[in-house]
């Protein structure tokens, strides 16, 4: 009996010395309780629950930068725009000066094949918009240019499109 009344001293003793505060206890318990809700949704530990959070936050941090990214690349369309721009001029440039001489070279093969009388004329339509000033832009596959061929076999004939059997813009010009 001496034992316990020694022990229950103890404890009254340092129940005297231990202070406690309701408020801190308050925080604490909020706080185990936060740590508890977090595990049940977010892992089974708290080293899972901390690898989620860094997970979460390298992917908000990802879907902030898009914006700039987004910047990024359509200043990078822009300029393969106009790059794209200035090679299809480049090519309307040299398809005007060959032309002339295709018709030539045409005219000369049906004369030799006895279409003396013969016409082919070829016609090189250019766009000369830009593409950065629309939404849509006017360069397909092959240029800048949309080209007919005419065929008049003879002079009293009108001249006939040549209507390909392969797709608009697929002929190898």
């Amino acid at each position: 009996m001496a034992a316990l009344r020694d022990l229950q001293a103890e404890l009254s003793h340092y129940s005297d010395k231990a202070d406690i505060d309701p408020a801190r206890l308050q925080q604490l318990e909020e706080r185990l309780n936060l740590i508890h809700s977090l595990k049940r949704k977010y892992g089974s530990t708290l080293v899972e629950v901390i690898a989620f959070g860094d997970e979460a936050r390298r992917t908000l941090q990802s879907l902030e930068q898009r914006d700039a990214e987004l910047g990024r690349l359509n200043a990078e369309l822009q300029k393969l725009d106009a790059e794209l721009w200035r090679a299809g001029q480049a090519l309307s440039a040299e398809r005007s000066k060959i032309i002339p001489q295709l018709s030539k070279a045409v005219s000369k093969q049906l004369a030799d094949l006895g279409f003396k009388q013969s016409r082919l004329n070829i016609t090189l339509t250019t766009r000369t918009s830009s593409p950065i000033a629309h939404s849509q832009s006017p360069i397909t596959n092959t240029g800048i240019d949309s080209i007919e061929f005419q065929f008049a076999p003879n002079p009293a004939s009108r001249r006939a499109r040549c209507a390909p059997s392969l797709p608009q813009g697929s002929w190898p010009v």
